[in-house]
């Protein structure tokens, strides 16, 4: 299964769970998953080249598509092929998506609906921005 499928199915079980208020914790890293992958499936199946990109921006000791650099990564890419400075703000869910993430994985706090909507709304922009732009 493709990371774009499986970005959607992603997000398709953060909708369901989140509408019958159910398995918070489990699905809240799925949001973020849902994001990462289709970020990644567009840098990879773009070619981008993820070592000169590292490179440019002075951090070969991180590992390809960390969380430390793909919001970066993707904004460079995107920006690269003309998506507008407005559309780009989108890839700033990306950090809130990895908080939820953490939470809901490391910490004994509760994730609850209202937590797992902005995941889900978070995570739907950025799919939504990289199938406009084609990806």
């Amino acid at each position: 299964m493709s990371l774009k499928l499986k970005s959607e199915e992603n997000l398709a079980l953060v909708k369901q769970c989140m509408d019958a208020d159910t398995h918070r914790s489990a699905v809240a890293g799925r949001a973020y998953y849902a994001a990462f992958q289709r970020i990644k499936h567009a840098l990879e199946s773009n070619g981008f080249d993820y070592d000169a990109f590292l490179r440019r921006i002075n951090a070969t000791n991180e590992r390809h598509y960390s969380h430390g650099t793909l919001q970066v990564a993707a904004r460079d890419f995107l920006q690269a092929r003309g998506v507008s400075s407005e559309d780009l703000r989108v890839l700033m869910n990306v950090n809130s998506l990895y908080y939820l993430r953490r939470k809901a994985d490391y910490f004994d706090d509760i994730i609850n609906v209202g937590d797992l909507r902005r995941g889900y709304r978070s995570a739907a922009r950025i799919l939504a921005l990289l199938q406009k732009v084609g990806y």
